[in-house]
């Protein structure tokens, strides 16, 4: 074989080689690794979209929409746990751009709305404490603890309600 006929073998082998993790792939990973989940599965889709007889892509567009819908997912319920409802919202919603059937994304938003409603039955029977409004708070707070029989804020209330009771019925009572 010539030097010539060699050195342009070299180069095809060079490129097909360049070529077989595809740009969008990687591109798709990098935006992963900086966090743009939503983009890195849209690159993807797009690329899959282009190239339907790409199985490689087919495959990657998949796992990749899979692993992020799961990270947010697992960030949202964590975020929802640890009373961060905002940023549990956002990540729930972020899932239903990229699948917008997801069924655990659908129900930690219907749960957020419920942790939400409740925290302000809370704050509304804390502040009827305050104005010496018990059996009005106590009411209050037995519908939310009905409702969510572990909610630690209504559990709290409650416990000063019972104390802010008590130091009333003492202060009552004649010396």
């Amino acid at each position: 074989m010539n030097p010539r006929a060699l050195l342009a073998l070299l180069f095809a082998v060079v490129v097909l080689a360049a070529c077989g993790t595809p740009a969008a792939i990687r591109d798709s990973r990098a935006l992963l690794a900086d966090g743009r989940y939503e983009e890195a599965v849209a690159v993807l889709a797009r690329a899959s979209a282009e190239r339907p007889d790409d199985a490689e892509m087919r495959s990657s567009y998949a796992r990749q929409r899979e692993l992020v819908v799961a990270r947010l997912v697992a960030g949202a319920d964590d975020a929802a746990r640890n009373g961060r409802l905002d940023l549990a919202q956002q990540d729930y919603e972020r899932v239903q751009r990229i699948e917008p059937a997801n069924a655990r994304a659908r129900d930690g938003l219907a749960l957020l709305m419920v942790q939400r409603r409740l925290a302000e039955e809370v704050a509304r029977a804390s502040a009827q404490i305050e104005r010496g409004e018990f059996e009005a708070a106590e009411e209050r707070l037995a519908r939310v603890l009905r409702e969510d029989a572990v909610n630690a804020p209504a559990r709290k209330a409650m416990q000063a309600l019972r104390d802010r009771q008590a130091r009333a019925q003492a202060a009552a009572k004649p010396a």
